[in-house]
């Protein structure tokens, strides 16, 4: 899920805006430039960011309907994500990116001690004994491009939310999306992935769901924020986090068949 911030909709200005309060100065900045610089393709784009004052940001007011997953935006979103892949690994070798953080993977055994389901437990454990990290390539990113970040109208797909932007292993962004579209049918994986593989300059994607898998696996959250969580908020959170976790660890032969196919 994304980023829980003040957000609300400023109709006292013409046209109206769409207002973040808490906003990341990081992620601000990461999505003017993708918005002013990336070449997208196809009906997609990325929402304006307007203005920043302090931690409040102003966005473009983009339209907020609801779509069916297709294979036709499944192969736009890999196309789009492929594009701003290789936009981004350009930034970063001229060295446009001085400001953003490094993401490191989180501690192997601190979610041990957290309040996890037995069964949960169980899977993390043999996760953790029998996968391998080995980062993919570090590449400045969105780190939250998933479907609840893509907004349609107007016949145009906008992706919005850049808070979490930051270098991260290429892997964390990609199977990312595709532990979403594994919720709608395998066949829109393949479309997502085919898509992205033909735009793609990453050159290898064998370790790819096993480092998504062991980053589920290892990952705290929401378990280490109970305490400051409205409980129907953590309980959702920590329910989208198992059935990720389970609906990648039940697709991995699936997902490495597709790539040896490849």
């Amino acid at each position: 899920m994304g980023n829980i911030s003040k957000t609300y909709i400023d109709y006292d200005v013409r046209p109206a805006m769409f207002v973040k309060e808490d906003c990341s100065r990081t992620g601000f900045d990461f999505h003017s430039l993708l918005y002013h610089t990336a070449p997208l393709v196809g009906n997609f784009s990325i929402n304006q960011p307007l203005t920043i004052n302090g931690t409040k940001a102003r966005f473009e007011l983009v339209p907020d309907l609801d779509f069916d997953v297709t294979i036709e935006n499944s192969k736009l979103f890999g196309a789009n994500m492929a594009a701003i892949h290789n936009h981004s690994a350009k930034l970063m070798l001229s060295k446009e990116l001085p400001y953003m953080d490094n993401k490191i993977m989180p501690d192997a055994d601190s979610w041990k001690e957290l309040n996890i389901s037995t069964g949960e437990l169980s899977i993390r454990e043999i996760i953790m004994k029998f996968s391998k990290y080995v980062p993919i390539k570090m590449l400045p990113l969105h780190r939250d491009f998933r479907l609840h970040n893509i907004m349609f109208g107007a016949d145009y797909y906008h992706l919005i939310d850049f808070d979490f932007a930051a270098y991260d292993d290429v892997s964390m962004e990609v199977m990312g999306m595709v532990v979403d579209l594994l919720e709608h049918g395998f066949e829109y994986v393949e479309a997502f992935l085919t898509a992205y593989m033909e735009s793609s300059n990453i050159d290898t994607y064998d370790y790819m769901a096993s480092n998504y898998l062991i980053y589920l696996a290892s990952s705290c959250f929401p378990y280490d924020r109970i305490d400051t969580l409205e409980p129907e908020a953590f309980k959702i959170l920590s329910n989208e986090r198992t059935s990720r976790l389970i609906r990648l660890y039940l697709n991995m032969d699936n997902i490495a068949k597709f790539f040896q196919n490849k």
